[in-house]
């Protein structure tokens, strides 16, 4: 397991600020923090049974709309819980899926995607979850950046391998995993496959 490092006096601040301008872009898309106009993609993907098969409980339309008014809170103390993260193509302005990042402490935090079905194999989640990883290295005070999921999900695991993340340990349950990269070996993979991440706008 990664190991706790000491917590810098203006981390939290540092953090904070970093995570509430957070915003990306490439040629095809476009990843900022959730807004009200997002509740369509954020309740479609947490309704739908297949897309929570590994993730978690599916949620009624109810419980949807309720942790998303939860999530939207969270966005403007965004260390408190997860900063969901939207990700929008450019061309066409549909949403696609979410992003988040959260457990920011002790030098780590957790990422995580969820691309609506219709948008799968278009190569969303790994362009989506390799811009926040990055993004997460170099913006925020951590030094790791973990993943966690069920070991039965294959595609998740092509997935964290495409993007360079490699698996740390047995979760919290055996029948999860964790994958995580730091940031030396994070910046040593991306020069050395000359990978071009969404910048920041």
């Amino acid at each position: 397991m990664i190991l706790p490092l000491a917590r810098p006096h203006d981390f939290t601040a540092c953090a904070t600020a970093q995570l509430k301008r957070f915003s990306l872009a490439s040629e095809r898309l476009e990843l900022r923090a959730l807004r009200a106009q997002d509740a369509d993609l954020y309740c479609d993907l947490y309704t739908d049974s297949d897309t929570m098969r590994f993730i978690g409980p599916t949620l009624s339309a109810r419980q949807a709309a309720r942790s998303f008014t939860a999530a939207l809170r969270v966005g403007a103390a965004p260390l408190d819980g997860p900063l969901f993260i939207a990700v929008i193509e450019r061309a066409s302005q549909h949403s696609l899926a979410l992003c988040a990042i959260q457990q920011i402490r002790m030098r780590q935090a957790e990422t995580g995607v969820i691309v609506k079905p219709a948008a799968r194999g278009r190569g969303i989640a790994t362009e989506s979850l390799r811009a926040v990883i990055e993004w997460g290295l170099v913006a925020l005070p951590v030094e790791h950046i973990w993943v966690q999921c069920s070991v039965h999900n294959i595609i998740a695991e092509r997935l964290f391998r495409a993007v360079g993340l490699a698996q740390l340990a047995v979760g919290a349950e055996p029948s999860e995993m964790i994958w995580s990269v730091d940031r030396k070996s994070w910046q040593f993979k991306q020069e050395k496959n000359d990978v071009q991440c969404p910048r920041v706008s």
